[in-house]
């Protein structure tokens, strides 16, 4: 049976997952007393039975076309239950060289390309969830720039779930940058005719020298079911590389993210922003490995948490001996709405160099009861009142999102949801 679910990919992957299944197999998912797992005891959520895999069902072009973010003027990647969907994709010129298009697909037709950069930076020797993708992924999304070329419009990849039963589906991005090439890629993940789906998606980001790649993550629906999505970003010198993961949607969310600049004077950013209500519980959690010096690492996480829901947010910065002359900010803020809304906040700065300029800070509270005052003495309502304050709360992550229409969008959702 394993060597069966295995079959449909070159040499290279079939070892990389069968490796996986036996790395999964010794870890297990998280135990109660993991630490990183402390606020979210995700492991139980996996404790059913779910099938690996399920075939894409017909997906109506009407229902793609509504998720477009308007106006956006982008090369579109269709994924449903991890399989790519080249009939409702859309792909315009590109650059020469650039490849764009399934996991599999490239696997046949470019596995040289393509080996050189998957499951090369998962951790799937530690963490549970990275071996269990890549032990059973089948397909997804390989998105490979040359050197120096630049891909003018982003690409957007649309991840659809559609399962009428349990089922795990574990989509699969990779997007690598090669030396001086330039990238935006947005990943929207929405549920469509499903009943609570879970999903294990993994990212692999890699950024060459003078690289930039600026990635979003929208989870944006309120039917997915538990969501776990790691997203590996490996850098080289002098590289941008940029997240940005908005959650608006999900019953227990938890985002795992981790940098290696791996050479001199790289910039990271890490960007998320949380609106929650309901019961929702969304982890974000972090981490930043400065491996040498001359690095710069900025990160930035908000949440807005009403009725029961639940925010956490541990970050952590690694600052090694040798690197000198980092500097390495961090601040997590969360606005509660209600008695019963909860915030757990760890970060945390480990740091091993003695010429570096680094700070995290944490803060949770109620809305300025004063501004809203303020606000009401100049003819607003207190509902108003405090939709623009907290909608000023969220500008700080949503206005550095580089892609007009995409900002205007998210600005859009995250006014519909205050």
């Amino acid at each position: 049976m394993l060597g069966a679910a295995l079959n449909g990919s070159n040499a290279f992957l079939h070892e990389r997952r069968r490796s996986a299944v036996e790395e999964f197999e010794r870890l297990g998912f998280p135990a109660p007393k993991d630490e990183s797992y402390k606020y979210t005891r995700i492991g139980r959520l996996f404790q059913g039975e779910y099938a690996v895999d399920a075939d894409a069902p017909p997906i109506s072009q009407s229902q793609i076309d509504a998720l477009e973010v308007p106006d956006l003027d982008a090369h579109r990647l269709v994924v449903v239950n991890g399989h790519f969907q080249p009939e409702h994709s859309r792909i315009g010129s590109l650059p020469p060289g650039v490849i764009a298009g399934g996991l599999q697909d490239a696997s046949a037709s470019h596995p040289d390309v393509l080996n050189r950069f998957v499951s090369k930076f998962t951790a799937t020797d530690a963490d549970p969830f990275e071996a269990l993708n890549t032990a059973f992924v089948r397909d997804g999304i390989f998105i490979f720039v040359p050197r120096g070329k630049t891909v003018e419009k982003p690409f957007h990849i649309l991840n659809l779930v559609s399962v009428k039963s349990p089922t795990l589906v574990q989509p699969r991005v990779v997007v690598a940058a090669e030396s001086g090439a330039a990238v935006s890629v947005i990943e929207s993940s929405v549920a469509v005719d499903s009943v609570s789906p879970t999903l294990n998606a993994v990212s692999e980001l890699y950024a060459d020298t003078d690289a930039f790649v600026d990635y979003y993550r929208l989870q944006l629906d309120h039917k997915a079911g538990t969501v776990v999505t790691t997203t590996n970003v490996y850098q080289q010198s002098t590289s941008n590389a940029r997240t940005t993961t908005i959650t608006l949607g999900g019953r227990v969310v938890r985002n795992n993210l981790r940098f290696l600049p791996d050479g001199e004077h790289c910039e990271t950013h890490l960007m998320g922003l949380v609106v929650a209500n309901g019961s929702m519980h969304v982890d974000n959690h972090t981490s930043v490995d400065h491996a040498r010096p001359n690095c710069v690492s900025n990160e930035l996480y908000k949440n807005i948490l009403a009725d029961q829901s639940t925010g956490v947010f541990n970050g952590r910065v690694l600052v090694r001996q040798d690197s000198q002359k980092t500097q390495a900010y961090q601040s997590n803020r969360a606005v509660v709405l209600s008695d019963d809304a909860r915030m757990y906040s760890k970060p945390e700065l480990e740091i091993y160099a003695d010429d570096v300029m680094c700070s995290h800070g944490a803060a949770t509270g109620r809305i300025d009861p004063e501004s809203i005052f303020y606000l009401r003495s100049r003819g607003l309502s207190l509902e108003d009142a405090r939709k623009m304050m907290l909608q000023a709360f969220s500008r700080d992550v949503t206005d550095s999102i580089r892609v007009a229409p995409l900002r205007e969008y998210v600005d859009q959702l995250v006014r519909q949801r205050l």
